[in-house]
C-alpha cells in the first residue's frame, strides 16, 4: 500500500475517534450522544478497513508466438566445375 493511502486511512481515523470524544465531551442527553457515536465511529472503521484491504491484481500473461517457417536456398560453395552449390536449409522466426 503506498504511503498517501496510508496516511489518508490515519487521517480518517483520527477524525471519526476525535469527533467522538469532542462530542462526548459536550454531551447533555447521557445516552443518545455515546450511542450515536457508537455507531458513528463503527461505520468509520468498517470504511477505513475496507480501504486498507489488499486489493487483488489481475495477472497478465503473454500468449505464445506462432513460430513461421520457411524454406531458403544457402550458399554453400563451388563445385568442381565452377558451378554455384546450394543448400535448402529451414529458416524460423
Amino acid at each position: 500500500m503506498n504511503t498517501v493511502k496510508k496516511c489518508m486511512i490515519a487521517i480518517a481515523t483520527l477524525a471519526v475517534v476525535s469527533s467522538t470524544f469532542v462530542s462526548n465531551a459536550n454531551a447533555g442527553n447521557k445516552w443518545k450522544k455515546p450511542l450515536i457515536n457508537g455507531l458513528g465511529i463503527g461505520v468509520g472503521i468498517g470504511i477505513v478497513s475496507a480501504l486498507a484491504r489488499p486489493r487483488a491484481h489481475t495477472v497478465y500473461v503473454q500468449q505464445p508466438t506462432y513460430v513461421q517457417c520457411g524454406y531458403q536456398n544457402r550458399f554453400v560453395g563451388y563445385d568442381g566445375y565452377g558451378r554455384q552449390m546450394y543448400q535448402r536449409v529451414q529458416v524460423c522466426n
